[in-house]
């Protein structure tokens, strides 16, 4: 869907320890969530020494955006398997829109 969202990309290559498929499964769906939840904005991921933070912010309001629960499925998925393997998972509500961090030990 050709919509007017930006992505930007910080950080460098960094080596994790941990179970690859999973691992996967949580930066996609975080990326993917922050895609479809995006209308009119820019999404922004950033690799850091010790973590990895998406955050992806409407120019527009979207109500929908500030919602607790996060966007649904995906997110639900991310916070158990980021249990599952170690990583804190951090969650904060922006005007319209959301940044996720995963700390990663």
């Amino acid at each position: 869907e050709k919509k007017p969202v930006t992505l930007q990309l910080f950080g460098n290559k960094r080596i994790v320890q941990s179970h690859t498929t999973l691992l996967q499964i949580v930066l996609n769906n975080l990326l993917r969530n922050a895609a479809q939840n995006t209308f009119n904005g820019e999404i922004i991921a950033e690799v850091t020494p010790s973590s990895v933070i998406v955050t992806n912010q409407d120019i527009d309001d979207i109500d929908e955006q500030n919602t607790p629960d996060g966007f649904g499925i995906g997110l639900v998925i991310v916070e158990k398997i980021a249990k599952r393997l170690n990583i804190q998972y951090l969650v904060t509500p922006l005007t319209n829109g959301r940044r996720v961090e995963l700390i990663i030990p």
